[in-house]
């Protein structure tokens, strides 16, 4: 008599760390650059949203109505998409190419691969900090003017890297988690089996993660707290509470904006892959 089936359990796989040729990394690329054009054009209104309640205070609905009061509905809601349509085009190609790129060279150094907490693959966390890094760079000065515009706030050019290294801090951390809550839902969940799922949860935990570095990051390119340091607004931020203000509408942008772009990137980098005649195989 065979023994009873048992419930079928979540398929566990390695650790994603493939390997790559130029033409990979460049596949990666051209997908991180359609999951960057993906975000803008849907995500672009919640972000808006968010950023005026992390800057001015208020509630979601409230800002909403402000913005779209000041101008328009599609006017108000896409304030500062155009340096986003270019720049988020880049600072997301940016940020998987170089994921891919150092964790091609962490491997080539021949660094012994550790397990952090029996979890987490010390190559994993190196390229999710070059990525961090590659994005922060392109990052920052559209950072800057799509927050003036959205606040619509005056500017000058030498202020355009004004918050940079708030940024470069919070991207290093925030995608070096995001790509490790993507690894660990490879491994131990069928996470990535539903692409929008995969992108929105594992997207989101990264946020909950480092949502004050983001208040902060807005706090300081939307000029009006010149000359205060990080720890310095962190500390104001918790004292006021306000931590996790606009969180609300950064993790709705961030739902349908990350699982959205990762439904995307995944079908992008499955057809230039096999266009290129090479295996999809893809280290996210």
């Amino acid at each position: 008599m065979a023994p009873p089936e048992e419930a079928a359990a979540p398929k566990r796989r390695a650790s994603t760390l493939a390997s790559h040729d130029l033409v990979d990394t460049g596949i990666t690329f051209a997908s991180g650059a359609a999951y960057g054009l993906t975000t803008v054009a849907v995500g672009q209104p919640f972000d808006t949203v968010k950023t005026v309640v992390q800057s001015r205070g208020g509630g979601s609905v409230e800002a909403a109505r402000r913005v779209v009061a000041e101008s328009g509905l599609l006017r108000g809601l896409y304030r500062g998409s155009v340096p986003l349509v270019v720049g988020g085009t880049f600072m997301r190609s940016a940020q998987f190419g170089c994921n891919d790129l150092g964790r091609d060279a962490i491997r080539a150094s021949g660094a012994p691969r550790v397990k952090l907490f029996g979890v987490v693959d010390s190559h994993v966390v190196f390229g999710g900090m070059c990525g961090g890094l590659g994005r922060a760079i392109v990052e920052g000065p559209t950072e800057f003017f799509k927050i003036r515009q959205q606040l619509a706030s005056g500017w000058a050019a030498r202020d355009a890297l004004s918050g940079l290294g708030v940024t470069m801090f919070r991207n290093t951390l925030l995608f070096s988690s995001f790509v490790i809550y993507l690894d660990a839902a490879k491994q131990y969940t069928n996470l990535a089996d539903y692409p929008f799922l995969y992108g929105a949860t594992c997207s989101n935990l990264a946020w909950l993660t480092f949502w004050p570095l983001d208040v902060v990051k807005t706090q300081r390119q939307s000029g009006k707290h010149a000359g205060e340091s990080i720890p310095t607004l962190l500390a104001n931020a918790a004292r006021n509470g306000t931590l996790y203000r606009g969180l609300l509408p950064g993790l709705v942008r961030s739902s349908i904006a990350n699982g959205t772009s990762m439904v995307v990137y995944k079908k992008v980098h499955t057809y230039l892959s096999l266009a290129a005649g090479r295996d999809d195989h893809s280290n996210v």
